[in-house]
C-alpha cells in the first residue's frame, strides 16, 4: 500500500538521519505535514494503519482528543504545530519528490505506512474532516496548519528479518508511547492469543471482542455495530477467571493486575475454551438484565429478597456455578435459552447457599455475632462484599450440594 502526502514548499525541507540499531539499520525523516493530509488518509484507512499502535481511537470523551479537536476548530493560526507532539509512522520506503506538476508543492510517498504514535491525533483530525466535509469546506479550519511527522523507514539494503523488525517495532512503540499513559491492557492488545480469540468469537458468534480500547468506536458511531455486540476485555478476563473457578480473583483483581504480562498469560493461556468463555459472557449479560429488573424496587435493590447477594456481589460466583454445566450447542438461540434456564435454577438456590455459608465456623470473619453490652441484643454482622472477594468462596461453591 502506498500513500501520497502533499506538502507545501515551505514544509518540504526535511531532516533525514540514518540510525544503526542492534536489529538492523533504519532511516528517520522528519517533516511538517499539512494536517488535512493526515486527516484524509486516516479517514480513508482508519484502523488499518494503526496495526502496531497499542490503542485504537478513544473518541472525543478523552480530554486530550477534545483539546486537539478544539485547537484545530477554534484557532485560525498554526498553534497546533507547537502544541502537538506529532505523529510517528513506520514505512518500508519513503521518498520526497519536490518536482511535482503543482506550483509550490512537493509530495511525500510512503509505502506500507503504520502509525505507532499519534494515532489519537490522526483519528481526531479525521473526525474533524468528516464533520467539515458534511457541513462545509474543510479549508476553513485546516488551512495553513501543520503537524510534525517522523517517519521511520526500514533500510532496504539491510535485509532485516521479520522477527527482528517486529522486535524493533515493539521497542519503538513502547518508547514513543511512554509520553502518555498506556495501560497494561493496551500493551497486551496485539498479543497473538488475543488476535486469535477475537477472530474465533466473531467467526462463531458474530460478537466483537475489544482487545484494543476504542477499536470499534467508528463502527458504533456509524451504527453498523451495536454496543451490545462488543465484549469488554476486562470483563472478559474476569469471566475467564470465573469459569476456572477463581471467583474471588475475578472480583478482587484490578485491571492493571490482570493484564500484567505474567498474570495475563496465566489467565488466558489458551483459546481452546473460547466457546466456554463466550457462554460465561452470555450468562453475565443475562444476570445484568435480571439485576436491572429490580432497579425500580426501592426496598429490594438488586433482588436481595429474592436471591440474597447473588446479583450485588456474587455475579462471578453464579457464573462459575452455571459454567460447570456448559455444553456445546450449535444453535445460538438455544444457547441463550439453556443458559437462562441454568441461571434461574442456580438463583433459586442462592438464599439457601448463603444460609449454608454463614453457618460455617471458618467464615466467622465475614459473618459474626456482636452483643450490645447495654441491651444484650445480639446482632449478626454480615460482610457479603468481603466474603465474595475472600479466600473461602471457591471451596464453598464446590461444597454446596445443590450446586453439584
Amino acid at each position: 500500500m502506498f500513500i501520497k502526502l502533499n506538502l507545501s514548499q515551505k514544509t518540504s525541507d526535511e531532516i533525514s538521519y540514518s540510525v544503526k540499531t542492534q536489529y538492523g539499520n533504519c532511516n528517520i525523516t522528519v517533516v511538517f505535514v499539512p494536517i488535512i493530509e493526515i486527516a484524509q488518509i486516516m479517514n480513508k484507512y482508519k484502523n488499518s494503519i494503526l496495526k502496531y499502535n497499542p490503542r485504537s481511537y478513544l473518541d472525543l470523551n478523552n480530554h486530550v482528543n477534545k483539546a486537539i479537536f478544539n485547537t484545530v476548530k477554534q484557532k485560525q493560526t498554526n498553534e497546533f504545530a507547537l502544541y502537538n507532539n506529532g505523529i510517528t509512522m513506520l514505512s518500508d520506503k519513503t521518498n520526497i519528490n519536490k518536482n511535482v506538476a503543482k506550483k509550490e508543492q512537493a509530495q511525500m510517498i510512503i509505502e506500507n505506512p503504520q502509525i505507532i504514535n499519534g494515532g489519537q491525533t490522526a483519528f481526531t483530525l479525521s473526525k474533524l474532516y468528516e464533520e467539515t466535509i458534511i457541513k462545509g469546506d474543510p479549508d476553513n479550519i485546516f488551512k495553513n496548519k501543520e503537524v510534525i511527522l517522523k517517519t521511520i523507514t526500514f533500510s532496504e539494503d539491510d535485509k532485516m528479518s521479520e522477527k527482528n523488525k517486529l522486535k524493533l517495532i515493539e521497542e519503538i512503540s513502547k518508547a514513543t508511547n511512554q509520553q502518555s499513559q498506556v495501560l497494561e491492557a493496551d500493551r497486551r492488545s496485539n498479543d497473538a492469543i488475543q488476535i486469535e480469540l477475537q477472530d474465533k468469537i466473531y467467526n462463531k458468534f458474530g460478537y466483537f471482542y475489544e482487545r484494543k480500547k476504542g477499536e470499534f468506536g467508528d463502527g458504533i458511531s456509524n451504527k453498523y455495530i451495536h454496543r451490545k455486540q462488543i465484549i469488554d476485555r476486562v470483563t472478559f478476563l474476569r469471566l475467564v477467571l470465573a469459569v476456572k473457578g477463581k471467583v474471588a480473583n475475578a472480583r478482587r483483581n484490578g485491571e492493571a493486575t490482570m493484564f500484567k504480562k505474567n498474570k495475563f498469560e496465566s489467565i488466558l493461556d489458551s483459546v481452546d475454551n473460547y466457546q466456554h468463555y463466550f457462554y460465561a459472557f452470555i450468562a453475565w449479560r443475562l444476570l445484568g438484565k435480571i439485576q436491572a429488573s429490580f432497579r425500580g424496587e426501592e426496598n429490594n435493590k438488586d433482588g436481595i429478597v429474592n436471591f440474597g447477594y447473588a446479583l450485588r456481589y456474587g455475579k462471578y460466583s453464579v457464573i462459575s456455578v452455571v459454567a460447570h454445566r456448559f455444553t456445546l450447542i450449535t444453535d445460538k438461540d438455544d444457547y441463550e435459552k439453556m443458559i437462562s434456564m441454568y441461571i434461574d435454577d442456580t438463583l433459586q438456590n442462592w438464599i439457601k447457599f448463603e444460609e449454608f455459608i454463614t453457618n460455617k465456623d471458618y467464615n466467622k470473619s465475614y459473618f459474626n455475632e456482636v452483643v450490645n453490652p447495654e441491651t444484650q441484643e445480639i446482632r449478626r454482622m454480615l460482610d457479603y462484599d468481603g466474603y465474595y472477594k475472600g479466600s473461602t468462596i471457591g471451596k464453598d461453591l464446590l461444597a454446596f450440594p445443590d450446586f453439584l
